[in-house]
């Protein structure tokens, strides 16, 4: 039987209406940064998230996160605060800024982050530490290598989407560093769904999960077809997918027969303002029977 402090790591409590309450005030100040630019939560990581080397969901070998025991869907996995938090332009200042003055554990943390699709495989502590950021200053200033910071954002920021009250979301203002989140590798069909509060990452799992699986999210946008989902995380990341969802794909609707339907696709939605619904509904259901045809 699990101890109280075991159960008190699978789970937390948090005042969830208070933290929508305060997301409600970064939607407000989007595209900028509210007043209050951190949220009053303490980070939280279940003692089933282990950091592993791991065959991930994209096919190659590295570090991941996996889990030690079951979690249900929905389960709340982690609670991360940003590392730092800015406008997209001001991203790689903010976080040169940060690192010359933070505690050695902040730093050190930051540069264990993948650096390329190398990476470093091993991580000298529990992924449980990972979460806390310490806010104040060391009182020595550092100096920090630039190139290096710009290498670990090219493949570790993450934008911050903000739904509006229609639950849409337009380009990201603000990007930032969570450094949990960074450790989990691609697919395309991932198993843990993203949520931002303020500046607190948000993450659960998206269906149920069995002891041994890695924590798998995807680094662009599953909506997009196989080619182009192929070509963005190649043209980033350094790397090409092959879990089973493209894979899959790669089978039933290759490049040569799915690329001419998109494009016809394309070409109709962006002419579906000048036409009428019956004319726009002929056309779509043409496009289906072409893709079943093929």
């Amino acid at each position: 039987m699990a101890s109280s402090s075991q159960q008190g790591a699978r789970k937390k409590c948090y005042d969830w209406a208070a933290l929508f309450r305060a997301e409600q005030e970064w939607v407000e100040a989007s595209p900028g940064l509210p007043k209050k630019a951190k949220v009053a939560a303490e980070p939280f990581c279940s003692d089933r998230v282990e950091i592993k080397t791991s065959s991930s969901g994209s096919g190659s070998r590295g570090r991941g996160l996996v889990l030690s025991a079951p979690v249900a869907e929905g389960e709340l996995l982690f609670v991360c605060p940003a590392f730092v938090l800015a406008p997209r332009a001001e991203l790689e200042a903010a976080v040169l800024e940060r690192l010359r003055t933070c505690q050695e554990a902040d730093y050190n943390r930051f540069f264990c982050l993948q650096e390329g699709p190398a990476g470093r495989a091993e991580i000298p502590e529990a992924i449980a530490f990972w979460g806390h950021t310490a806010d104040a200053a060391s009182s020595r200033s550092r100096k920090v290598d630039p190139e290096r910071v710009r290498q670990v954002l090219r493949v570790n920021s993450i934008a911050r989407d903000v739904l509006d009250e229609h639950g849409s979301a337009g380009e990201a203002a603000l990007s930032g560093v969570w450094i949990q989140p960074s450790l989990m590798n691609h697919s395309c069909r991932p198993n843990v769904q993203q949520s931002f509060l303020g500046d607190l990452l948000v993450a659960r799992a998206a269906r149920p999960l069995a002891a041994g699986e890695e924590l798998l999210i995807a680094y662009v946008s599953t909506l997009q077809p196989l080619h182009l989902r192929r070509d963005r995380l190649q043209e980033i990341f350094g790397f090409e997918c092959r879990c089973p969802r493209c894979l899959l794909e790669s089978v039933l609707l290759p490049l040569q027969i799915a690329k001419p339907i998109l494009e016809r696709l394309d070409a109709v939605v962006r002419d579906a303002a000048s036409q009428k619904l019956p004319e726009l509904a002929s056309q779509l259901l043409d496009l289906a029977e072409q893709a079943s045809r093929e």
